[in-house]
């Protein structure tokens, strides 16, 4: 499968290293963009702040299927707690 990622940081570049060892064909694009026109998944790695500029210099994704994932960096903090509990 042909994969591209938008963003090399730690949620990109995790799972395309992942994804190369299983013998996937990965794009990894960081801010000066690209082309993922070829790619059968794009995942979009990048801080929710950063997603249209991540994209605008991003060719190829017209006519992609999109699924919407939000990552936060915010602790989930469990109820009955005022914070995580240290461990």
């Amino acid at each position: 499968m042909k994969i591209a990622t938008i963003g090399r940081g730690n949620v990109g570049g995790g799972p395309a290293d992942l994804w190369e060892q299983a013998g996937h064909e990965v794009t990894r694009i960081g801010k000066e963009g690209g082309d993922v026109s070829e790619a059968d998944a794009v995942l979009v790695a990048v801080p929710g702040g950063s997603i249209e500029a991540a994209l605008d210099n991003v060719r190829g994704l017209e006519g992609k299927q999109s699924s919407m994932r939000p990552i936060s960096s915010a602790p989930i903090v469990p109820p009955g707690f005022s914070r995580m509990p240290s461990s």
